[in-house]
């Protein structure tokens, strides 16, 4: 795995900015876990806007350094758990490219982590399961174990 981003983080362990650093310049962004329900928190990943906050409307930069940016969102959501470990995080990407860039990192990235999270995939008709490599899950629910597995 890539050496990920250093990055500042909010008091709450919620909010993560990093800079992008690629073809495209040097672009500010926004790791964010946004409470969806009182046990789960949306990632968001997004361009940080001059006034901090972030618009997930934005189309994405493509900065040429996806697999670095995405270190950096694993290793946030490694904080986020050591935070808030009895909280779930919801991963839906905002196209099927990027579904499937996260679904990628997910299965590629934290094989060495997979012990310590539980993965469960959604299907399209909002049921979910054990999460298996090679479906296509419209997002991914993902949970810190209280006790990993040896």
């Amino acid at each position: 795995m890539l050496e990920p981003y250093s990055y500042t983080i909010s008091g709450d362990r919620k909010k993560f900015d990093f800079t992008s650093a690629g073809p495209k310049g040097r672009i500010p962004k926004l790791i964010e876990f946004s409470p969806v329900h009182e046990q789960i928190h949306q990632l968001g990943l997004t361009d940080r806007l001059a006034n901090g906050e972030s618009d997930l409307t934005l189309p994405p930069t493509n900065n040429g350094d996806v697999y670095r940016v995405m270190s950096t969102v694993i290793e946030s959501m490694v904080c986020f758990f050591n935070e808030h470990p009895d909280q779930w995080v919801w991963i839906k990407g905002a196209s099927a490219k990027h579904r499937r860039l996260y679904h990628r990192f997910l299965t590629t990235q934290l094989p060495a982590k997979n012990s310590h999270y539980l993965f469960y995939g959604i299907q399209s008709d909002q049921t979910w399961d054990a999460y298996q490599p090679g479906i296509d899950y419209e997002s991914i629910l993902v949970a810190k174990r209280l006790t990993p597995v040896e």
